[in-house]
């Protein structure tokens, strides 16, 4: 969704509830604690906190994306927009549905960020930071854009 706003807005809206820090992580490292508690059944019914190595803000997020993207974009911060017109207009934006889009915007006001690293001592290894993971989307992204070169 960041993306699709970095990619079509040269002036992005950031709301104040932008500020909340966050702890993105990176799908390979999703997917890499997903299979490993899946093969540890003494992990089966517990739940573990998991975010990337990096804590920043949505407005930080903006930016990096902006930078990996080429993007020079302008963050004009906007006091009181309604969370149901900010979900209208990502919805007109991006991909994401609305009931996604409304879920994100409720969220945006806390803090997710991890309270614990249980998981670290359970399945360690070195995590992606955000710039390594935004670098690793773009690559998978652009592999499978259409070549726009003539073949014939």
């Amino acid at each position: 969704m960041l993306r699709d706003v970095v990619d079509r807005l040269p002036i992005v809206p950031t709301l104040p509830q932008m500020a909340a820090r966050l702890q993105p992580i990176a799908l390979e490292d999703t997917v890499r604690y997903l299979v490993g508690l899946a093969v540890a059944p003494t992990c089966w019914l517990r739940t573990f906190d998991i975010g990337g190595p990096d804590v920043l803000t949505y407005r930080d997020l903006l930016r990096a994306i902006s930078l990996i993207r080429k993007r020079s974009r302008w963050l004009v911060p906007v006091p009181g927009i309604l969370t149901d017109l900010s979900t209208w207009f990502v919805v007109l934006l991006t991909q994401v549905d609305r009931q996604t889009a409304r879920a994100l915007f409720e969220s945006m006001p806390h803090d997710l960020i991890c309270r614990e690293s249980t998981i670290q001592q359970i399945l360690p290894g070195a995590l992606m930071t955000v710039r390594e993971s935004l670098a690793s989307a773009e690559r998978e992204l652009t592999s499978w854009m259409p070549s726009t070169g003539s073949t014939a």
